[in-house]
């Protein structure tokens, strides 16, 4: 992805209020014509973890607006879909084991499901991008964010 500038790549643990802060206030300053941005905007990337992603992002024809952005990926997608199709075909057997897989995927969903309401109910836009799996959330960011914005965009942890 061009114009991407990267804080924290592959989700190196949490999001981090440094990491936010020092986000902004690079944006911020930015011009449209720096060398990092693309003719499609600036991003910075915060957080890219296995399914959320975190970004601050900034659009040419709306420059003086600053984007809090957050992809939520599902996690439906994310174990074995091996063992899904496998399930289905009928050659493999009901078991314990694809019934804990089956009770995990549920309560991450339920999980993620939260997490978007927390972020709608903290103004943010919510818009499903992709068969309902792939969903973004938008806030725009008028000031220096601050530890109340951080807790709300923390993602959930999901079983691994």
């Amino acid at each position: 992805m061009s114009g991407v500038v990267s804080n924290n790549p592959r989700g190196v643990g949490r999001v981090r209020i440094s990491d936010l802060v020092e986000g902004y206030e690079w944006i911020r300053s930015t011009s449209q014509h720096d060398p990092l941005c693309s003719e499609s905007g600036c991003t910075v990337l915060l957080h890219d973890g296995l399914s959320v992603r975190v970004f601050l992002t900034r659009e040419p024809e709306r420059w003086h607006e600053i984007w809090l952005e957050i992809e939520v990926l599902m996690p439906v997608g994310l174990r074995s879909r091996r063992d899904l199709s496998d399930s289905m075909d009928g050659s493999v057997e009901d078991s314990d084991d694809q019934q804990e897989v089956s009770r995990t995927q549920m309560e991450d969903c339920i999980g993620h499901m939260r997490y978007l309401s927390k972020l709608e109910a903290a103004g943010f836009r919510l818009e499903v991008v992709f068969d309902g799996c792939i969903w973004t959330a938008r806030l725009p960011i008028v000031s220096v964010p601050d530890m109340n914005l951080l807790q709300i965009i923390t993602p959930p942890d999901i079983t691994k």
